[in-house]
Formats: C-alpha cells, sequence, structure tokens
C-alpha cells in the first residue's frame, strides 16, 4: 500500500508523526475534564411557578392549566407533565432527542408571555430551567454559626457566594434555607378592628410614606435639573411612628395597632447538618467544567475564607467520590487488561522485538482516542473508558497479522524492509475490512436516540477512533518499526533459552490443535449436535434464569432517605421527626463519612430540580459513606436496617430508602423504579384505583416502599363567600378574597433600604391573634363604600379534604403509585408480575391504567438496541461481501456469531448479572 511505502521510506517522519501524538495525547491527559457521564443537555424544560398561599387545587386551577395549555404548543414537544402542590407549579416539558433545547426555551418565554397576565397577581413570574448533567451540585457545603451579631444572609451573598463564583469552572451557588431578613409589621386585629381598618389599607398607606419618584426635570438659568420626591422612611422606627388616618378622619400612630421589628422571615425549608439548623449552599458546576478541578477549588477557596467568630462552613456532600472512583476503576482495568495482552502477545510469540512493535498499538491507539476527545469536546468519564476497555484487546489484531506477515517474509530471506512493505501490502485489504466490520458495530450506536443515544454515542465514537487508530498504526509504525528493529536471517543470533524450552510445548498445542480440527471435520453430525445444545442452554437460561433490569444498582455509597409525615404537618414538625431519623442513623452507621438533611419546601421548587422530592411534610436525609472496600456492609444492607427502624417511627406515613448512588438516582429521576400511572378526570376516581392498584402491589413479596401520590388528603380549611349579603353591603367578592389572604398570609408593602440593601417590609396579622376558625371570622373586608365588616357576616368557614399534589400527564389528571424492588430479583421478573395486575383489574372507559418509570424506559431501551444489533449485522454483512466479492462466504463466517452470544449468555448466568443497558 502506498501509505506503508512512504512509512517505511521515511522513518524518521513517521517518529515525529507518532511523537505528535505523544505529546497531544499527554495535553489531552492533562486537559481533559472528569466526569461520570458524558456531558449531555436533557431535552428537557421545568418551568416552575410559586404562588404563596395557595393551595395544590388552586395552583392547578390558577396556574398549572393555563400554563399547560399554551406550553402544549412549544415546537417539537413530545409529552408534558405537571406537579400541582401547595405553593408550587411544577410543569416538565419534555421534547425529541436532538431539539434544540436554547431555542425551545426561548419559544417557551414566549408563549408564557401570552398568558401572563391570566395568572394571578401574586403568583411570581415562572422561571425557566434547563436540565443538564451539570445541575448536580459537585459540592454541598453546610453554613452554621451561633453568633447573633452575624447576618447569614449579608455574609453569603457579600462574601460566600461572590468568591466561590469567581472560581473559574464555578456555574452557581444555590442556598438552602437562607435566612431573609424582613421588616415585620404584625399588626393588633383587635386594634385594627377597633378604627375599622383592613390590612390592605395600611399597606397602601405604609406603601404611600415609602416612595422616591422621579417628577421630571426644572430648568432654571443655564442648568437642567431632574425633580425628584423623596418620601422614603429613614428608619425602622420612622416606620413606627407612620400616621395612619382612620375611615372617620382619626389620626393614629402605627405603632397604636401594631408592632415593628427587624427579623428573620418564616420559611417552608429547613437545612439541616451535625444534627443542628444551617444554611446548605450547593455549587453546580459549569457545562463543560473538570468537576474534580472545581471540587479542589472549592475547597481551597473555603479554607482561605476568613469568617467571623462563631461561624464554620464545612463540606457536608460531594459528588466527587463516584467520579474518582468510577474513573480510576475503569483506569485500573485498563491498564491491567492492557498489561495482560502484552504477556499473552509475548507468551505466544517469544520474541521481544515482535511483542514490543504489536504492543506499541495499545498507547499510541489510546492517544489518539484521548486526542479525539480534547477535539471533540468529550469528557474523560466512564462511557469514553469503558470504549477503550472493550477495544484494546482488538486494537492489536491487526499488528499480529501484520507482524505475523512479515517475519514470514523475513524468514524467507526476504531483507526486511522490502518485507515490511510488501507484506504489509498484501494484509492491508484485509486488515482495512477487519476494521471496519468491527467500526460497523460501534458505528449504528452514533445516531441512536434516547438514553441509548445519551449514554453511547461518545462510547461508539471513542470506540470506532481507537480501531482507527490502530489501523492507522498497522499500516504505518508497525512496517516502519519492523523494517528498523527487525533481523534478517541471515543475521540472526540463537533464539532465546525460553523459546527453545517451550517450543514442543507450542508445537504439541498445535498438534492438538489440528487433531481437533481433523476429528471435527469427519464428525460433523456430533458438533451439530454440540452446537445446538448449546445454543438451547443459551435459550433456556436466557428465557428462564436471568433477568432484565433497566441500569444496575451502583454502590456509590450513598445513603438516600426521604420520608413523609402525615398530610398537613408543618415543616416545623417534620423537623423534629427527622432529627430522630438522622440521630439513629448517625448512631448506628459508623461508615458515615458526612450528609445533610433538608425538610420542607423551597422558595422556588429549586430541589425539584435535582431530583428531590419536598412538601412540607417531607424530608430527604442524605450520607455518604466510606468506600466500599473499606466497609463490611453493601450501602443497600445499610439501607434495609434503617428500613426496619423507620417502620417503628409512628409519625411517618411512608418513607423510600436507597442505598446506590445519588447521580446515578438523578440519572434516572425522582420517580421509583417501579411506577403505575392512573389517568382520569375525577381525582375521587383517580384515589379509588390507586388505592386498589397500592393494595395489589402490597401482595407482590419483592416489593417495597410502596407509595401512593394521591392515597390521602390534607384537612383545610374552606372559606365559602355569600355573594347576596356581599352585593346588599356593597364588597367585591375578589377584594374580599383578597383581603382574607392578605390577613393570613401577608403583604408585602414596599422596601426599607440599609446600608445599600432593600428590605422588604411584611404585613401581617399577629400569628397569636390568630389561632381559630372564629378569629378567621373576625377579619375586616372593606366594602366600595369605605367602611369595613367583620368576614362572619359574608362567609362561612369550613373544614374540608383538599389534596396535596395534583399531577397531570399531557394535561390530563393522573395518580401514580411506585415501589422499589428488592435487590435479588430483577425489572423484568416485576414487570410480569405488574402486567398481570393491571389486567386483573376492571375499569370505566375514562380510567385508562398503564406501567411507566423504568419498565418503559427498559422497553424503549431495549427496542432501540435490538433494531442497533440488526443494522450492525446488516453493516458487517455489507462489508464482508464487499470484500470477498461473493455474497454467500459471509453468511459461512455469520455461523458462529450465536456462539459469542451464548458465551455472553453462559457468562451472564454463571457471574449472576443480569441483561441491562449496560451490560449489553
Amino acid at each position: 500500500m502506498k501509505i506503508t511505502d512512504i512509512s517505511v521510506k521515511n522513518p524518521v517522519a513517521i517518529y515525529m508523526f507518532f511523537a505528535g501524538i505523544i505529546l497531544f495525547g499527554l495535553l489531552a491527559i492533562f486537559r481533559l475534564p472528569r466526569d461520570l457521564f458524558p456531558d449531555i443537555e436533557y431535552p428537557t424544560l421545568t418551568v416552575v411557578t410559586v404562588y404563596p398561599g395557595a393551595s395544590a387545587e388552586q395552583v392547578e386551577k390558577e396556574v398549572t392549566n393555563p400554563l399547560e395549555v399554551i406550553l402544549a404548543s412549544t415546537e417539537n414537544i413530545k409529552n408534558i407533565q405537571s406537579f400541582s402542590k401547595d405553593n408550587v407549579s411544577t410543569i416538565s416539558l419534555q421534547f425529541d432527542w436532538g431539539s434544540d433545547i436554547t431555542e425551545a426555551a426561548a419559544n417557551a418565554r414566549d408563549l408564557i408571555e401570552l398568558v401572563k397576565y391570566q395568572l394571578p397577581s401574586e403568583a411570581q413570574r415562572p422561571i425557566i430551567m434547563k436540565i443538564n448533567s451539570s445541575v448536580m451540585p459537585v459540592v454541598i457545603l453546610g453554613l452554621q454559626t451561633t453568633n447573633t451579631n452575624v447576618d447569614i444572609s449579608d455574609l453569603i451573598e457579600k462574601v460566600i457566594s461572590p468568591r466561590l463564583q469567581h472560581i473559574d469552572g464555578v456555574g452557581t451557588v444555590i442556598s438552602i434555607a437562607q435566612p431573609e431578613t424582613e421588616i415585620a409589621v404584625e399588626i393588633d386585629p383587635l386594634k385594627a378592628e377597633k378604627y375599622g381598618l383592613t390590612i390592605d389599607y395600611i399597606a397602601n398607606l405604609i406603601k404611600s410614606f415609602n416612595l422616591n419618584v422621579p417628577a421630571g426635570s426644572l430648568k432654571t438659568g443655564v442648568w437642567d435639573l431632574n425633580v425628584t420626591v423623596h418620601g422614603s422612611v429613614p428608619s425602622i422606627e420612622a416606620i413606627y411612628h407612620l400616621p395612619i388616618t382612620t375611615y372617620l378622619g382619626q389620626v393614629i400612630r402605627l405603632k397604636d395597632i401594631a408592632i415593628v421589628k427587624k427579623q428573620y422571615k418564616q420559611k417552608d425549608e429547613i437545612a439541616r447538618t451535625h444534627q443542628e439548623r444551617g444554611t446548605a449552599l450547593m455549587v453546580q458546576k459549569q457545562s463543560q467544567a473538570n468537576a474534580l478541578q472545581v471540587y479542589e477549588a472549592v475547597k481551597k477557596e473555603i479554607a482561605c475564607l476568613q469568617l467571623p467568630p462563631e461561624t464554620n462552613i464545612y463540606e457536608v456532600f460531594n459528588t466527587t467520590e463516584i467520579i474518582k472512583g468510577s474513573i480510576n476503576n475503569i483506569t485500573e482495568t485498563l491498564l491491567w487488561g492492557g498489561l495482560c495482552v502484552i504477556i499473552v502477545v509475548w507468551l505466544f510469540l517469544r520474541a521481544w522485538r515482535s511483542s514490543l512493535i504489536i504492543s506499541l498499538a495499545i498507547p499510541f491507539s489510546l492517544l489518539i482516542a484521548l486526542i479525539t476527545m480534547m477535539v471533540a469536546g468529550f469528557t474523560i468519564n466512564v462511557f469514553t473508558l469503558m470504549s477503550m476497555v472493550v477495544a484494546i484487546g482488538m486494537i492489536i489484531d491487526n499488528n499480529i497479522v501484520v507482524v505475523e506477515n512479515i517475519t514470514k517474509y523475513i524468514d524467507r530471506g526476504i531483507r526486511k524492509k522490502e518485507a515490511s512493505i510488501f507484506a504489509t501490502g498484501e494484509m492491508g485489504q484485509a486488515i482495512t475490512a477487519s476494521t471496519f466490520t468491527t467500526i460497523a458495530v460501534f458505528f449504528p450506536l452514533i445516531f441512536a436516540g434516547g438514553i441509548v443515544g445519551m449514554f453511547f454515542q461518545q462510547f461508539a465514537i471513542i470506540g470506532a477512533t481507537t480501531m482507527l487508530g490502530s489501523l492507522l498504526i498497522a499500516l504505518t509504525l508497525t512496517p516502519t518499526a519492523s523494517s528498523q528493529l527487525f533481523i534478517e536471517k541471515s543475521k540472526q543470533k540463537k533464539r532465546l533459552k525460553i523459546y527453545e524450552k517451550t517450543e514442543s510445548w507450542y508445537l504439541k498445542l498445535e498438534d492438538n490443535y489440528g487433531k481437533l480440527i481433523n476429528w471435527s471435520l469427519h464428525n460433523k453430525g456430533i458438533i451439530i449436535i454440540i452446537m445446538v445444545a448449546f445454543i438451547l442452554l443459551a435459550f433456556i437460561l436466557g428465557k428462564w434464569f436471568i433477568g432484565t433490569d433497566y441500569i444496575p444498582n451502583v454502590d456509590g455509597g450513598d445513603l438516600i432517605t426521604v420520608i413523609q409525615m402525615p398530610d398537613g404537618y408543618s415543616v416545623e414538625e417534620t423537623e423534629k421527626v427527622a432529627a430522630k431519623v438522622e440521630k439513629f442513623i448517625e448512631d448506628n452507621v459508623p461508615e458515615i463519612l458526612y450528609g445533610f438533611t433538608v425538610a420542607g419546601q423551597t422558595d422556588q421548587g429549586l430541589l425539584s430540580s435535582v431530583g428531590f422530592k419536598e412538601n412540607k411534610n417531607l424530608a430527604t436525609i442524605v450520607y455518604h459513606l466510606v468506600p466500599p472496600n473499606k466497609r463490611k456492609r453493601s450501602a443497600e444492607e445499610i439501607a434495609d436496617m434503617i428500613v426496619i427502624e423507620l417502620k417503628k417511627i409512628p409519625e411517618i406515613e411512608q418513607f423510600n430508602v436507597v442505598g446506590g448512588s445519588i447521580l446515578v438516582s438523578a440519572l434516572l429521576g425522582s420517580g421509583s423504579p417501579v411506577e403505575i400511572v392512573i389517568t382520569g378526570t375525577d381525582l375521587e376516581t383517580l384515589r379509588k384505583y390507586a388505592k386498589i392498584v397500592e393494595d395489589s402491589l402490597k401482595n407482590i413479596p419483592f416489593l417495597k416502599n410502596i407509595q401512593n401520590n394521591i392515597v390521602n388528603t390534607k384537612p383545610e380549611f374552606q372559606v365559602t363567600l355569600d355573594k347576596d349579603r356581599m352585593a346588599n353591603l356593597n364588597i367585591n367578592p375578589a377584594i374580599a378574597a383578597m383581603q382574607v389572604r392578605q390577613s393570613l398570609y401577608g403583604i408585602e408593602a414596599g422596601k426599607y433600604e440599609q446600608q445599600g440593601k432593600e428590605i422588604p417590609i411584611n404585613i401581617k396579622y399577629m400569628r397569636d391573634e390568630l389561632k381559630s376558625v372564629n378569629d378567621v371570622l373576625n377579619i375586616r373586608i372593606s366594602s366600595l363604600l369605605g367602611s369595613s365588616y367583620p368576614l362572619r357576616e359574608v362567609a362561612e368557614v369550613q373544614l374540608n379534604n383538599g389534596y396535596i399534589e395534583i399531577m397531570h400527564d399531557n394535561q390530563q389528571r393522573v395518580a401514580v403509585v411506585g415501589a422499589d424492588i428488592n435487590t435479588n430479583v430483577d425489572l423484568g421478573t416485576v414487570t410480569k408480575e405488574i402486567q398481570k395486575i393491571i389486567s386483573s383489574i376492571d375499569t370505566y372507559d375514562e380510567v385508562i391504567i398503564k406501567q411507566k418509570g423504568q419498565a418503559e424506559e427498559q422497553a424503549k431501551s431495549f427496542k432501540d438496541l435490538g433494531l442497533i444489533l440488526v443494522i450492525s449485522v446488516l453493516l458487517v454483512y455489507m462489508i464482508m461481501a464487499a470484500q470477498f466479492g461473493n455474497l454467500l462466504q459471509p453468511f459461512i463466517i455469520f455461523l458462529s456469531s450465536p456462539f459469542a452470544v451464548v458465551g455472553s449468555i453462559i457468562a451472564f448466568y454463571l457471574t449472576g448479572t443480569t441483561l441491562n443497558l449496560i451490560s449489553l
């Protein structure tokens, strides 16, 4: 081949070329980011809208429904799901793989603008979040202080967060349970009633005294000056003494009906570390940043912080441990694999020159792959390294063929340079075809969609590149090195002693192999029977003894415990139960390194975006354990021990304990491995069928942690307005409803500026004065004529039940029953049992029951992989047919393919491995 001829005749140029590969390969090793998975932007947008003080049904009706209707028209949308909870609407938009998510986000933003005036005025602006693999925090920090003079909010916003965000590679810093300062104006409802004042009237008065208004400009002489009306309050004391004119014209001071104080705002989220309250800071990296370098830089920056006395910041969780562990394990496998290949080659060739030249293919092929990764913007991750591990046994095949052929010609007395050129050219077409048949297996994965494409696209590209690199080496470096290092037959000295001592053994092995081939050719019937028996054995094992899974659980050393209290529990009561669980785990699990707890619900549903569940009656407790080689128990075994204890705590209504990897859990989503979705229109009907499904799942012994999102309701007070009575008293129902909301939830009356920081002024009734329904009925409602009346004159208050969470799937109401699977059972077995249950349930026409979750994703992925397998086989056949110029000969070669599957299935059975997305 011409490329070989040029290479052998220009050895210095070839050596310099491969020296360049060494140089750029080493550069790639140091510059390539490390991560667990490929850096992927999921085709998903999450729209979060906060509607403070609203129930789940109000959120569904007033926020989720109008947003869903308009967002359903987003281009390329595949599916739309929503969760309506107290105070928060979360809508998930799923697009086709390959969609431009940045453009989709812009389209969604434009559509939301069309309906923003239909949303309640109290609802916050919808936030659109793109989900990618960097959304999981690199490290979570805990911040605690016992110093009452320290303003934690100022410390985070002015010191810690800017310092962290200044680090190269850090994306965002999200705070959880960060204290927020407010100026609280707490009104005594009895005193307000005495003067006939409503809360909105007081709020509007305070706003009017706290304005800075640009009034235009004034020309005076040569000057043209701006005019500003300053009306802001200079101090908290000034707010306390603000004048208030009653409806009767009497002037009183705010202090006569309220107290004013600067305090931390009461929130529905609590973070805990070291069994104490604190603030958690989640540090996320930029999409192309090196997670390990970001983590190390954050550690150094934290060590350099000069914090106030009695204030501490420390690491409570980091996701880089599993990244380092996984990369180190696969890298070690790669190195040992390469070493074993070199040893095997040497043992069979027993010639150090031949072994050395063949072995050069391994490092140079891997370096070419690393350079490709750097150019393509890939990361060093589990899948790119796995592709190298898979390829390492094949990349020397071409070089063995070339070296053996060169040796053959040299042994015939041909000069080594001519032998290298001629022998390589003779094998060039064969090894090229062989390489491309291997690449044909990788090639279809590049174009795969869904999670298969997400995982294996880089795997395929790097695998194919590694094989192409080995072909390049076989056609250039190998013949060039052979022409330099090999010794011509006339100059060869006596062979190594090891060659002479082992020659008889190798001759005997070769002779026995020849006899086996000869016997096989004369006993075709027996060979066919043996082969058919192996195929039948593989079929039986695969059908009945080997299970199927989606993605196998990985012991990443993470313990994730989610506990749910009875519906209606306050976040403070949830925290108390979480503290009990914390104490038990920390007292009984000495393998713990660090951990944190989050109870309640964040202001903007931020935890939902990284895979956590949140609500006032929910708490998530996360711990990280020492590496598996430093403990006797697996994370799953520890999780099972925790489950036994949680069953003894009466306050816990539902719980879920997972021992594995928080990164894998985030990848799979916040759902359970088993999910049964019931679709309908009526919530009570959904609740009924969800309970039937839940009870049925309890009869399956290998399921645990069964959860029903709609099984229970929570008590809530419902105010029913008497519209006729309100009309007689000239009371606007909408204004009345708003005044009730403001009395209970509060209302913001502008900002107070202190040392350059704006602090909200929040007006609310004193909590101690609103403890019963009777107190609510005494809330003053203003009429359009200026007078006010107690709520009891125009409304009734009843105690009813409301739903905590209402889910939609493609704008239809759904209920979801989820469950986890015991470790000794595969997903395929569970899926079959659940299908039997679904088939046995009689439903009305408008009720549909389906199995989703990991079972659905498994079915899609296996279908994609099956199609890829068919395409790969066809491509391999076409390449061989083109090589042989014959349509029949490739079929003869393909007769060996089933036995590769047979060997794999037997290996699955012997090792207890399931058929899953990774093993396939």
